[in-house]
């Protein structure tokens, strides 16, 4: 159920009202909302013009120079670039890097290291490499299965297409499926499979460049069918589908909900003002930025009482690409049986003036111009 007629919004903030089940499988009011900052040519941030939208549904990336995008299978076939916002709750901080590895400029390099850090206070909270290289194949060495020297790297999107994964196929059925990365390479039936088929062109850092198959590599988000998340929207079988459906399973956990790698998610719900570093993922190089210390107050009127609702920032996308940032908030409250005495939902919280006064002036100058704000 739509309750957008019931929003406040007094922000800049794109806000969704939405009524949904919660992991428990409550009826909640929820509202879901999202503020987009961009780079600046100083290397600082501002609000970006346009903001992105709250998403309904997992947007993903089309097809990968050569490949047709055709099913093999299972649903999925192309990384998620932008993740769906349409949860009832999401437990701690997913924090989510979109871009590409570029080789330094004016080199020739077959590999680099692309790098995720984030600290608050002194303390780091995550510190994620992956290394990217430049075109290699599998071949039958001494020692079993290796992967050959690669060639000189080009600029390579950080997507899961181009790890380790995938499905393998044998009498017209896939029989060999990784759900941790289905779309990936490297997965075969029999090792003999994959000699002078590419290897994956990321992997972790404990992956050798000798022997042995590497586990996916990433920063993106993760599918809801594939693991972990998989695993956890709880036991759907007969006795489940006869006694309980559709509310979730007893043993739903509440971390379905996240879509970043494991390795990226904060329990502890990130509070604006951290330092990030991204290395390896942006045309120049290195992009070093604090998160924005804001978080919108949420309210609730209901049968003309107001009520603040509790809120954490749950969601953190990096996008190297772009140049731009998107922090996901939302609220939410059971929605009431009689759903006209909840009469209000809003969303406030002053930003700074100055950036504020330069967001407007930019939008006025967008509508001058013709475009939508």
């Amino acid at each position: 159920m739509n309750l957008d007629r019931i929003c406040d919004n007094r922000t800049p903030l794109r806000v969704a009202c939405l009524a949904l089940d919660d992991s428990k499988g409550r009826d909640m009011a929820v509202c879901i909302a999202k503020l987009t900052f961009e780079r600046t040519p100083g290397g600082g941030l501002r609000l970006a013009v346009p903001q992105a939208p709250v998403r309904m549904r997992d947007e993903h990336f089309g097809p990968l120079a050569g490949q047709s995008g055709a099913e093999k299978g299972f649903r999925i076939m192309t990384s998620v670039r932008y993740p769906s916002d349409r949860y009832a709750d999401k437990p701690g901080t997913d924090v989510l890097l979109l871009g590409t590895a570029w080789p330094p400029p004016g080199e020739t390099v077959g590999k680099v290291e692309v790098r995720l850090r984030l600290a608050s206070e002194g303390r780091m909270l995550l510190d994620k490499a992956v290394h990217v290289y430049g075109v290699r194949t599998w071949y039958r060495g001494v020692m079993g299965l290796s992967r050959s020297e690669p060639q000189p790297l080009r600029p390579t999107p950080l997507r899961w297409e181009l790890t380790y994964g995938g499905a393998a196929e044998k009498g017209g059925a896939a029989s060999v499926i990784d759900w941790r990365n289905p779309i990936g390479g490297g997965v075969g039936v029999e090792p003999e499979d994959l000699v002078h088929t590419p290897a994956p062109n990321i992997e972790g850092p404990e992956a050798s460049l000798g022997a042995g198959i590497p586990p996916p590599a990433g920063f993106g988000p993760i599918p809801p069918t594939w693991e972990p998340r998989r695993s956890r929207h709880g036991t759907r079988d007969a006795l489940w589908a006869r006694e309980r459906a559709p509310l979730p399973p007893l043993d739903f956990d509440p971390r379905a909900n996240s879509c970043a790698p494991p390795d990226q998610h904060m329990p502890e719900p990130l509070k604006g003002g951290e330092a990030c570093e991204v290395i390896g993922a942006t045309r120049d190089g290195r992009w070093m930025f604090s998160l924005p210390a804001y978080g919108p107050r949420f309210e609730a009127v209901v049968r003309g009482e107001v009520a603040s609702l509790p809120s954490h920032l749950d969601t953190v996308l990096i996008d190297g690409d772009e140049g731009r940032i998107e922090l996901t908030w939302r609220a939410s409250l059971p929605l009431p049986r009689r759903t006209n005495t909840l009469e209000v939902m809003r969303v406030g919280g002053a930003l700074p003036r100055p950036l504020l006064l330069d967001y407007v002036e930019r939008v006025r100058a967008r509508r001058g111009q013709g475009a939508m704000p």
